[in-house]
């Protein structure tokens, strides 16, 4: 499958359940190394042209590859993959390569079609493991997925960011043709950081598959 194949598949099987606004999960749990998706999600350390540093969250789809929301790296000056469930962690590595979905084209205060973007890593040692996209384009209102992400745990705390955890949260109905809104099944929500992060279903055997990307 070439790139621009693969970038098209994406944009079908991983945009179609999309959350705003996107950040840091309020009132998630920790994720701990237990998790089958704990080596999948990775923390992206962000630095602009003015020297301000952000965080998203991205998901390995290979050992080098990584998804992750074409807003939070279209602007970068510098990217850094994170491999650890804290973003001050020390195994992290600069990105070699991004590649912005096509059909991206941001508006102020709406979702794009195709924000998204793929991250190349120069070869590493780190322990990865990657998440199978969701073959299945169906859902039900009100069936339930889990979200993960590096965003804040409290609202008004920028300093609670930095953190992998998690959160359930359901579908409540299509926004668009591409994109699924989602509300929380308790207090949990994503914040500033967790933009990227995956939106995962599990199957009756219990595995977790790629559904979609947080975009805001």
């Amino acid at each position: 499958m070439t790139l621009k194949q693969a970038l098209g598949s994406l944009l079908l099987a991983a945009l179609l359940f999309s959350a705003r606004p996107a950040g840091a999960i309020v009132h998630g749990k920790a994720v701990t190394g237990d998790e089958s998706f704990a080596h999948a999600v990775v923390g992206i350390r962000l630095m602009d042209d003015d020297g301000v540093a952000g965080d998203c969250t991205g998901t390995m789809l290979t050992h080098r590859i990584v998804l992750t929301a074409a807003h939070c790296v279209r602007d970068s000056k510098s990217v850094e993959v994170v491999f650890d469930f804290s973003m001050k962690g020390t195994h992290k590595l600069a990105v070699s390569r991004i590649v912005v979905h096509p059909d991206y084209a941001p508006k102020k205060d709406t979702l794009s079609p195709g924000d998204l973007a793929i991250l190349f890593l120069p070869p590493h040692d780190y322990q990865t493991t990657a998440i199978p996209l969701d073959g299945d384009l169906s859902f039900t209102v009100g069936e339930q997925f889990t979200i993960v992400g590096f965003g804040r745990s409290d609202p008004i705390k920028w300093n609670s960011m930095g953190t992998m955890r998690k959160a359930g949260i359901v579908a409540s109905g299509f926004e668009t043709p591409q994109d699924v809104g989602l509300v929380p099944t308790g207090d949990a929500w994503p914040c500033k950081g967790d933009s990227g992060g995956p939106i995962m279903r599990k199957d009756m055997s219990g595995r977790y598959a790629l559904t979609g990307v947080l975009s805001g």
